[in-house]
């Protein structure tokens, strides 16, 4: 069996995350091959050894961020010592930090930028987050604190209103307004039992309010 190339893999992973640091800064359609050549300071030659395109290196930045936010998210999702309500919380209300790998990919979301990685980021976060909230809302109707009929679209109107609720917002009172428009819509999208609402509005006020 041979040994896995620790060599390679390293410095294809320095070229991942030098790559998103020049796609944050200059946008990825403003970001050349040479660019990356430069701050890696390798040759073509070696840098197609790795990727073969700009478009290549984007897509590895993409799936970089998203498993290391994946690890994260799975952690919550799989420990059997959560209720469906404290994973609820921990993903949308948790002040854990993302991991310093995936910050630049995570500022990006934050600026609303027009950028190609942009809007692959969005989707791709997306695609994987909503089974995640598919999940816990599934846990939730088992243990008798959500009702609904449809959680496989419930995940996804939650996720595209606390996509809009994050990133929307261009001032802190239109946030609070924002926060408290999705909590009230988080509550009726599951028809939340009195006290899982009550628990889930403490928690929300002492993050956002």
């Amino acid at each position: 069996m041979s040994r896995p190339n620790t060599h390679f893999n390293a410095n294809r992973q320095k070229l991942v995350e030098l790559s998103s640091e020049l796609f944050l800064k200059n946008g990825y359609e403003n970001t050349s091959v040479n660019d990356i050549l430069k701050a890696a300071g390798i040759s073509k030659g070696a840098m197609y050894h790795y990727f073969t395109s700009k478009e290549d290196i984007l897509d590895a930045v993409v799936d970089y961020a998203m498993i290391l936010q994946g690890e994260q998210i799975n952690a919550i999702v799989s420990d059997p010592n959560l209720s469906a309500l404290e994973k609820l919380e921990k993903l949308l209300f948790s002040d854990t930090k993302p991991r310093e790998e995936i910050m630049p990919v995570v500022q990006l979301m934050q600026t609303g930028s027009k950028s190609l990685i942009y809007y692959i980021t969005k989707e791709e976060a997306k695609k994987r987050s909503i089974p995640v909230f598919t999940s816990v809302i599934k846990q939730g109707i088992e243990e008798g604190v959500f009702e609904t009929k449809y959680p496989d679209q419930a995940s996804g109107f939650i996720y595209t209103a606390g996509q809009e609720m994050f990133f929307s917002a261009r001032s802190k009172e239109e946030a609070k307004t924002n926060a408290k428009a999705f909590l009230e819509f988080l509550q009726r999208a599951l028809n939340m039992k009195a006290n899982a609402a009550e628990k889930l509005r403490e928690t929300f006020y002492k993050v956002f309010l």
